[in-house]
């Protein structure tokens, strides 16, 4: 048997298609190896092609057998922790509602489930999607989204590019600002071996980032986070040697100092973003006003005092947002607060070894941004919740109210599932 009629045989026991110019190529340099091997023996060309498709075995046996490897398989571990949080969040939410108005209270929680069906069904079409599309189509979807960014900002001059959907402001535009993370990481991941030319034009196509950023309806505090995440990216590609191909080599001089650039712009882009959005922060004299409002509501459910109608029912938009675990603190106690915040940092510690245990590069800077923006929502939460931090649009993922924010967990989730899904079917 010749080595073409061995790989057809083999080709027909592989079911995924996309994994077969893979093992296509590792099937035929092995054999190339064995062939040369064989001629150094005295074999003529035929003969040691021959030899060589020998000793790789029946091609059926080995088909079956890289069947059973390369196929796209699902991260079962992080589908059901999506669906446990989505749960939790849900009976949080129903938990902060006790006036006996029964029907208001399901409507609110209602809500918040339709957000979640339409989320679990957008993450779900993420996970079967193929994320190297991102990588193969990456100047397009790029030039996609800036221009999504311009037509929005140029048609939508009111609520911060958003529309009102399911009782609230739905900000598409934010969705917008989120999907420039994957986008990015396909303009990194296409820029590859392109040395400080590539580089160049990643740190221009970071500051355009930040130029969006600047118009007048695009000041919200999504803007210094996108960017500082989008810089870290770059940072971590010029370090890994991706642009100069030269993974594991030491690194030089040249390349220490466009580290260091790299890092200096990421910083001060973002600082510089942060105090140009300063102003969608909630003051920290009307936060603190809030947290007390808060605290009483806390003890008035804890008493079982009908609020119905009384100005300190409205403080329930912010329990259910900004300052849940705050919320949770005053009527529960630390016991059930300490459980979540654990269970969240173990969320987190989850994503981040999922993601560095990533071999192919475009499913590691995807997974690295989406983690990183989960990473900084927690954060940013539980900060603002023991008021260490500034709070405004607060959201703590799979938990809070926030159709916008909840869409972009769900989005990034499909993608880090469909990064795992083809871990054994893409190649970088």
């Amino acid at each position: 048997m010749n080595m073409h009629d061995y790989l057809m045989t083999v080709s027909e026991q592989i079911r995924c298609r996309r994994a077969w110019p893979m093992i296509e190529k590792k099937l035929r340099d092995h054999i190339e190896d064995q062939k040369i091997d064989c001629m150094a023996e005295g074999m003529t060309e035929k003969e040691a092609e021959e030899e060589a498709v020998r000793q790789m075995g029946d091609p059926e046996e080995t088909g079956m057998s890289l069947n059973h490897i390369h196929r796209p398989i699902m991260d079962w571990k992080l589908l059901a922790v999506a669906f446990l949080l989505a749960a939790v969040g849900l009976l949080l939410q129903w938990m902060t509602y006790q006036q006996p108005d029964s029907a208001y209270k399901a409507a609110e929680v209602w809500r918040q489930v339709r957000y979640s069906a339409a989320g679990f069904v957008i993450m779900i079409l993420l996970c079967f999607m193929d994320y190297s599309l991102i990588g193969r189509y990456a100047g397009r979807i790029w030039l996609a989204v800036l221009g999504l960014e311009v037509f929005t900002y140029a048609v939508n001059v009111m609520w911060y590019r958003g529309i009102w959907i399911n009782g609230g402001i739905y900000s598409y535009g934010a969705l917008i600002d989120c999907l420039l993370l994957p986008a990015f990481a396909g303009m990194l991941w296409s820029g590859r071996g392109g040395k400080e030319k590539g580089i160049a034009k990643s740190a221009g196509w970071l500051l355009v980032i930040g130029i969006l950023f600047l118009l007048p309806l695009q000041n919200h505090i999504y803007a210094s986070v996108v960017f500082g995440i989008c810089g870290t990216m770059l940072c971590v590609t010029v370090w890994k040697g991706w642009f100069f191909q030269k993974q594991n080599q030491k690194k030089d001089k040249k390349q220490i100092r466009i580290l260091l650039g790299l890092i200096l712009l990421t910083a001060v882009g973002a600082l510089l973003l942060a105090w140009y959005t300063g102003n969608h922060f909630i003051p920290m004299e009307y936060s603190q006003t809030v947290r007390e409002n808060v605290q009483s509501l806390a003890a008035m459910d804890k008493a079982g005092v009908d609020l119905t109608g009384s100005e300190l029912e409205w403080t329930r938009f912010d329990v259910r947002g900004d300052f849940l675990w705050l919320y949770l603190f005053y009527r529960f106690g630390m016991a059930p607060v300490t459980l979540l915040t654990v269970l969240a940092v173990l969320f987190l510690v989850f994503l981040f070894l999922a993601v560095f245990r990533q071999k192919n590069r475009l499913g590691f800077l995807i997974g690295l941004g989406c983690v990183s923006f989960v990473a900084v929502q927690i954060i940013w939460y539980l900060g603002s919740n023991l008021g260490l931090l500034p709070s405004g649009q607060g959201y703590m993922p799979f938990c809070t109210i926030g159709g916008t924010n909840m869409t972009v967990t769900y989005i990034y989730t499909g993608l880090l599932l469909s990064v795992y899904r083809n871990s054994r079917v893409v190649k970088n």
